[in-house]
């Protein structure tokens, strides 16, 4: 069987900028763990298409929002980032992000 996609965000060639620009600072977190079935992302980025958001215009991404939201929320890094890439269409209906969670969240 095909393995399932991994949470870990993969940067792209021109990663977005996470200089901070809140009180949160930490030291770099260590590698990402090669169990791939472990969806706390150590290095804080959390990619909406890694949660199954398509961003096509069509297809509702808003389980794949809430389920990053869930995940980063457990993180007890001091900031986590909900990464939403420029160039898709995601359909979120109304939702309520609930917490509180264990470490800050931003969305970029």
């Amino acid at each position: 069987p095909a393995p399932l996609p991994s949470p870990y965000y993969s940067a792209p060639e021109e990663a977005p900028s996470l200089a901070p620009s809140s009180p949160f600072e930490e030291a770099p977190s260590p590698s990402p763990t090669s169990d791939e079935n472990n969806y706390q992302n150590v290095s804080g980025l959390f990619d909406v298409r890694k949660f199954g958001a398509i961003g096509d215009g069509i297809t509702d991404d808003t389980e794949s929002f809430k389920m990053a939201w869930d995940t980063a929320c457990q993180s007890e890094l001091a900031l986590n980032v909900i990464f939403v890439p420029n160039g898709f269409s995601f359909i979120v209906q109304s939702s309520i992000f609930t917490g509180p969670c264990k470490g800050g969240i931003a969305l970029k």
